[in-house]
């Protein structure tokens, strides 16, 4: 779990510090930044924040990919949840 997370890291160009000072409440994340790299990805705000409609962006579904940009969803939405969560 812990190479996962370092893989969300690398893929949101954090530092995995930087990672774990969000996850464990040393720092705040700038979310404009956190969001816009999210989104970027394909992992739809409106689900990340709200957990209705569809995980990813419809131009990212069925793309035949690995489930590489799920488990960036899921990663995204623990991470979220945890800064929220103070």
């Amino acid at each position: 779990m812990e190479r996962r997370r370092s893989e969300l890291g690398s893929i949101l160009g954090i530092k995995p510090t930087t990672y774990s000072a969000w996850k464990n409440g040393g720092t705040q994340p700038n979310y404009e930044i956190l969001f816009g790299k999210v989104e970027h990805l394909g992992v739809n705000l409106h689900w990340l924040l709200t957990g209705e409609g569809e995980m990813m962006l419809k131009d990212v579904q069925g793309g035949g990919g690995d489930g590489r940009y799920e488990a960036i969803g899921r990663m995204t939405e623990e991470l979220v949840n945890k800064i929220m969560e103070r």
